[in-house]
């Protein structure tokens, strides 16, 4: 099998967390012998101009690999800007696309955005097969695309080989130690989760909490100024982004996670499988993809998206909890990352596209 893969998102050196579901669904079909040539946008870029001209590159590589070499398919993830410069070329070869939704790209909310799924429209319904990364979202894909093949898988899985429990690095701190690994933006929830502590620390002073934040993204300014506003600069620590390697470590080390994401185009919430396969339970929005895995009071807890004091409550009670409760929870947490991992999910994803381009 050949693959052109095809993505506005790729993670960098700079920028190791940037699209890392991508690489990972890369590296998954090379290692069953997939042969992949790749055109990607490579890390962030905070100058527009800079972030124009990769965008041009990009558009020009997609149409002179898809008309000037063959493939079995073209995969495309992150459907919307991703898949403009092949509007005008699907159905001009017999080449097979195949098409990967996130979330947003499903769920356009700006005027830009729906102007780019109002363009792409017609050719996604042209695809072999849509791909998403949640049951959420498998529903909301029918919904568009009702004549269209939907398959759910999980945005590449976890590799259970590297996200496992580390148990040589849990945090000494004798307190209750909260972590979040995100973007740092917008929508993500990393100021649900600071105003969340402060609240903590007004209803129960006597619980002993820190909080450790690793992320990089457009806001990490303002998380800063947060943290200083409402006086968490003792128990605060924004870590910046680490290598997706190192993530397990920090996972290990925690109590509990946390993922306070107000967006409702959540397609998933891969951190939340990571720390769950750290053995770490996690507290999480009830919103979007998160819910295929979540089981409120089973492998960690859910609240009411955007609920300041929700979460403090969840906090609070998981701080409450008794060790056999807390062991209980860490068990079903292994286990539900179990069905997640890569191996299988990498297999299933194979398997299907094998199904399908064979048909």
């Amino acid at each position: 099998m050949k693959v052109l893969l095809v993505s506005n998102m790729y993670p960098s050196a700079a920028n190791p967390g940037y699209g890392v579901f991508v690489k990972n669904f890369e590296d998954s079909l090379v290692e069953r012998g997939v042969v992949v040539d790749r055109v990607v946008i490579v890390g962030r870029s905070r100058s527009a101009l800079v972030k124009l001209f990769k965008y041009l590159v990009f558009f020009l590589r997609v149409c002179f690999l898809y008309c000037f070499r063959r493939y079995d398919c073209v995969y495309v993830h992150y459907i919307a800007h991703s898949l403009i410069p092949l509007v005008p070329l699907v159905g001009l070869k017999r080449v097979a696309l195949i098409c990967n939704a996130h979330g947003e790209d499903l769920l356009p909310r700006s005027k830009v955005e729906k102007k780019i799924f109002r363009l792409v429209r017609g050719t996604i319904s042209k695809s072999k097969l849509i791909v998403v990364p949640s049951e959420y979202f498998a529903s909301i894909a029918k919904a568009e695309f009702p004549n269209n093949l939907i398959f759910v898988s999980p945005s590449g899985g976890v590799d259970l080989d590297i996200f496992r429990p580390h148990l040589n690095t849990k945090d000494l701190y004798a307190g209750l130690h909260v972590g979040f690994v995100s973007r740092v933006d917008a929508g993500k929830g990393w100021d649900i989760l600071l105003h969340a502590i402060h609240e903590v620390r007004k209803l129960r002073p006597d619980i002993p909490i820190k909080v450790s934040i690793v992320g990089e993204g457009g806001q990490v300014p303002q998380l800063k100024n947060l943290i200083e506003d409402l006086q968490l600069g003792s128990i605060a620590s924004y870590l910046g982004g680490l290598p997706q390697h190192e993530l397990p470590k920090f996972y290990s080390s925690l109590d509990v996670f946390v993922f306070p994401t107000t967006r409702s185009a959540e397609s998933l919430g891969l951190v939340g499988l990571e720390a769950l396969a750290c053995g770490v339970p996690a507290i999480c929005s009830d919103i979007g993809g998160i819910r295929d895995y979540m089981e409120d009071g089973v492998n960690g807890f859910l609240f009411p998206s955007g609920d300041i004091e929700g979460l403090a409550n969840k906090i609070i009670n998981f701080f409450d909890l008794s060790g056999d409760e807390i062991s209980g929870i860490k068990f079903a947490a292994l286990n539900t990352a179990q069905r997640y991992g890569r191996a299988r999910v990498a297999s299933d994803l194979h398997s299907k596209l094998t199904e399908v381009l064979s048909s």
